[in-house]
């Protein structure tokens, strides 16, 4: 969440890990309280996520030498993320467009998907010819299926241990992949992991939770252990670490150049295989596989927000932003109003337009006072009547103590929620609290004493990069943009700054 919120501060991240925390615990609570081994209360034993441990099993250690292998896998999973992205953006547009978000051809493709991908698992096997299947029965490792194949009809062992992936769980097959000491078939493993990687681009965007954690972990565990079964037996002494490290540096490698995550990946995959003396090697690999990933186009996750026009404000702004000035994205055509307004025209200019904010300049200069929100006008409005001498006829301009008669509107006064709809008045209350058009013909509201004064401004003439990261950085709405004599010019939002972005990506 950390890397891909537009907007993140402390108090955002201690409500996420509290909220994590809070499911964690119920999660691992009625985990392990449905487990034959512990029962309700035996909190910490069985976690969310676990790929099981390395400690104990002499598959956590690796050589310094052994680094240079594994940057070259942070490449190869770079290059898998960026060709897996490329080919699930047309099949995405090819979705949105013929397929749409719901309805029933939406549930027709996942029942065509889910029928093609049952064939396939089962008939890809047996394109090999290679074990005649006497016996399936349980083998106590992981989960896996053992599947006994006949010798005397070209059977071998490590083929019939590499097949009970293909009728495995994903997460089981995971554990196989990092833990089992067996040997298995790289050529079966190739296929595996081929035919796993177009299952997952295709399921990618389907109407399913298929999702994209453990299918990228299940490809890169297959990348690294076929690359640690080639190089075991190069090294002398058999001296490096196990296929199953290898496995583990893989998965890494994968979801880093899918989702272009970093951090996050090294931590998860640390905690949920405890083996914190890879956490190096961990982070120099997804830190290649992102730099690859990032020469040929952008992660997965940020691909399908640009396809879904959610307005995310990347991290960083783009390079032709340097050379652009505010002025030149900024809207023009905007609603203001003066500092001191008809109650007429505040209630049609409210319903008028779905703006949350608007700019408030004095008369006559057109020199900008600062901005005022929807919720502050509607309770202004909503809670005038109530106070006396708020409301004048025929108010002055040139008036100079906003504050008096009638003082402040005690508007901050918190209102009970009772839905999820925002906190603040609606049309049909404050319609109701101000009577008659008749009655507030002529009565003007002095905007002074709401009007946050000390709101952030960028001059006209300033950078777009400027403009961008004080927008971004600050967590902003609206950016008001002013001439050198603080007049109002226009103002620059979120969807000005997205169009800036997306018009320089499509060029």
């Amino acid at each position: 969440m950390e890397e891909g919120s537009s907007f993140w501060n402390v108090r955002v991240m201690l409500r996420a890990l509290l909220c994590a925390s809070v499911s964690s615990l119920v999660l691992n609570f009625f985990l392990v309280g449905f487990d034959s081994l512990y029962g309700f209360g035996s909190l910490g034993a069985l976690g969310a996520l676990t790929f099981g441990s390395f400690f104990g099993s002499g598959t956590a250690s690796y050589h310094i030498w052994e680094l240079p292998i594994f940057l070259v896998l942070g490449v190869f999973g770079g290059l898998l993320g960026a060709s897996f992205n490329a080919l699930n953006v047309p099949l995405t547009r090819w979705r949105m467009r013929c397929v749409g978000p719901r309805g029933f051809p939406r549930f027709l493709e996942v029942l065509a998907v889910t029928a093609c991908i049952s064939t396939a698992v089962f008939l890809v096997p047996l394109c090999f010819g290679m074990c005649y299947v006497t016996d399936v029965s349980d083998s106590g490792k992981a989960g896996t299926p053992f599947i006994s194949c006949d010798p005397d009809r070209g059977g071998s062992p490590s083929f019939a241990d590499t097949l009970g992936l293909f009728v495995t769980p994903s997460e089981d097959s995971i554990k196989v992949l990092f833990h089992d000491p067996t040997k298995l078939h790289n050529g079966l493993l190739a296929v595996f992991g081929a035919l796993y990687f177009i299952v997952a681009c295709w399921t990618y965007g389907l109407g399913v939770p298929s999702g994209l954690f453990v299918p990228s972990l299940l490809i890169g565990s297959v990348m690294g252990r076929v690359v640690g079964q080639l190089v075991q037996p190069m090294a002398r002494g058999g001296g490096i670490a196990s296929p199953g490290t290898y496995a583990l540096i893989g998965a890494a490698a994968s979801l880093a150049g899918m989702a272009r995550i970093t951090i996050s990946v090294v931590v998860i995959l640390v905690e949920s295989t405890g083996n914190i003396q890879c956490a190096l090697p961990l982070l120099f690999t997804v830190t290649v596989s992102k730099w690859v990933g990032d020469l040929f186009n952008e992660g997965i996750y940020d691909i399908h927000i640009g396809l879904k026009s959610v307005p995310l404000l990347p991290a960083f702004p783009e390079q032709h932003m340097d050379i652009s000035r505010a002025a030149d994205v900024m809207v023009r055509n905007l609603v203001v109003f003066n500092r001191v307004e008809k109650l007429q025209s505040l209630l049609d200019a409210l319903e008028g337009c779905p703006h949350n904010g608007f700019p408030v300049v004095q008369p006559g200069t057109q020199q900008l006072c600062g901005m005022v929100s929807r919720d502050v006008l509607l309770h202004c409005l909503v809670q005038g009547q109530a106070v006396p001498g708020l409301f004048q006829a025929g108010l002055a301009v040139e008036r100079n103590d906003p504050t008096t008669p009638g003082g402040l509107l005690p508007y901050l006064r918190p209102r009970p929620k009772v839905s999820e709809e925002p906190n603040w008045p609606s049309m049909e209350e404050v319609k109701a609290a101000l009577g008659s058009p008749e009655a507030m013909g002529s009565q003007y509201l002095d905007l002074g004493p709401y009007v946050n004064s000390a709101a952030f401004v960028v001059r006209e003439e300033a950078t777009l990069r400027r403009a961008y990261c004080l927008f971004r950085t600050m967590g902003l709405r609206h950016l008001p943009v002013v001439g050198k004599d603080n007049c109002l010019r226009g103002l620059i939002t979120r969807h000005e700054l997205i169009l800036a972005t997306h018009d320089t990506r499509s060029a």
